[in-house]
């Protein structure tokens, strides 16, 4: 790619060339004419423009495209958080634009943050210009000698789950969309690393774009992005009127009613949880002594679904409760559910209520092909409590601790089979970790395992 000036027009263009030798060649020239055939059936100031094809002497092929002066999404990124009306506006851009693709059967394939361009209007503001349609699909080509290609395309971290069995369309970009919409707004292309003021509109916009089946999301790129930008701009409004109940409280209940309001009002969450193969650290998490962490492969070695952990003696993560999350767990009841594998030594996941009740906690224990689970009532002299054998042993299982605030105890599920009621918890060594997971050594020289999920929650 170069950047070159039309000598005619004295402006600055962009010049792509094809080089590619032997088997490269026909694949990457292919690539090449898809992406002018591409652009050329697109007519929207949103999406970079093609100005000319031909060829050099040494028969390589060369497109020239508009030149884009401005930067892109990510660089805007890197210099920090971006103002939630520029959201609004960069994303019913980025829809607007899809729409003008996606009417010309034409899918991005590849949408990103590095392929949105920001150019400077001359009154403030920005263009939102989409590029590098180098992998787009063509949905019909308009011959009468229909091809199917199945060519796994795209950036995997912003690519719909049925891109990578090589099926695409309009619902894919909608898809990689809603991916961005959720780094602009967290800094992470993820839904599970919103900021927890998100609104639940904001967060159902994005659960209906980011739906696995392509089928279940919404058709219209600019619609969905102009519902969701609105969802945004209904957030200053929704605090003004917060703030005049808070003020009508005072004049109706004294302060009484506003302690109250704002006590019930707060951003303590119902739900903290640790999901598939994610750093915890992006989720919120917290490390305590030595734990390092990585992801963690499928059985089949097809993908990942889990996060492994790995500590020479001791160490968890964890992610503190609030006053508020613990009085009302204890009040209304709670579940702590964790799908865990132990490979080696003890894995662990656990509730820890300090200064409101006790410690609970689900240990797992492998000793060789042997496994078992432990609900600690005493550590110290020696760990007691309730354990039961497991089979088989080194798979995922999924454990749940039911908590009934009338009992004042918790029960065990094990792959949704009932093994333990009447646990209470342990009172020693409480640290005040909130919902936590990792391992000790048991038995070994160290301890490893992995979660696919880890899952606390309040009930309503």
């Amino acid at each position: 790619m170069y950047k070159a000036t039309d000598e005619l027009l004295r402006r600055p263009v962009v010049v792509k060339v094809m080089r590619a030798e032997g088997r490269w060649n026909h694949l990457l020239r292919a690539r090449f004419e898809q992406e002018m055939r591409a652009l050329a059936r697109i007519d929207h100031p949103g999406v970079v423009g093609v100005l000319d094809v031909g060829e050099l002497e040494d028969g390589s092929p060369f497109l020239v495209i508009q030149h884009i002066p401005g930067i892109s999404l990510r660089e805007a990124l890197r210099a920090g958080p971006l103002a939630v009306p520029k959201i609004s506006g960069i994303l019913r851009q980025m829809g607007a634009a899809l729409r003008a693709a996606h009417a010309a059967e034409v899918a991005h394939r590849d949408l990103k943050p590095e392929n949105v361009m920001l150019q400077p209007r001359e009154n403030g503001g920005e263009f939102v210009k989409l590029i590098d349609f180098g992998i787009a699909k063509i949905d019909k080509s308009g011959s009468a000698t229909q091809a199917t290609t199945v060519m796994l395309a795209g950036t995997v971290r912003y690519m719909a789950p049925e891109q990578f069995d090589g099926r695409n369309s309009a619902a894919s970009d909608l898809y990689s969309m809603a991916l961005v919409a959720c780094e602009l707004l967290s800094g992470h292309p993820d839904l599970r690393a919103l900021p927890k003021k998100t609104s639940r509109a904001t967060r159902a916009a994005l659960e209906s774009a980011l739906s696995f089946r392509p089928e279940d999301r919404p058709r219209d790129a600019q619609a969905w992005s102009e519902q969701f930008a609105g969802t945004l701009d209904a957030t200053p409004a929704r605090r003004r009127a917060m703030a005049a109940l808070v003020v009508l409280a005072a004049l109706l209940t004294g302060v009484a009613g506003v302690l109250w309001l704002l006590r019930n009002s707060a951003n303590d969450v119902r739900i903290v949880e640790k999901v598939g193969a994610f750093d915890p650290l992006w989720e919120g998490f917290q490390t305590h002594n030595e734990i390092t962490g990585t992801v963690a492969e499928n059985a089949a070695h097809t993908g990942y679904d889990g996060w492994r952990i790995l500590t020479p003696t001791q160490g968890y993560y964890f992610h503190p409760f609030t006053s508020g999350q613990k009085r009302r767990a204890l009040d209304r009841g709670w579940k702590l559910t964790a799908v865990i594998r132990a490979d080696e030594g003890g894995m662990n996941a656990g509730a820890d209520f300090t200064g409101a009740d006790a410690r609970f906690n689900v240990n797992i224990y492998r000793d060789g092909n042997r496994e078992s689970v432990q609900l600690l009532t005493q550590i110290v002299p020696e760990r007691q409590g309730p354990e039961i054998s497991q089979s088989p042993p080194g798979v995922y299982h999924r454990y749940e601790l039911l908590y009934d605030p009338s009992l004042r105890s918790a029960s065990l599920r094990i792959d949704g089979e009932l093994k333990l009621t009447g646990y209470r918890g342990c009172r020693q060594f409480l640290e005040d970790r909130g919902l936590n997971f990792g391992g000790a050594v048991f038995k070994s020289d160290r301890a490893s395992g992995s979660f696919q999920s880890v899952r606390f929650e309040i009930n309503p």
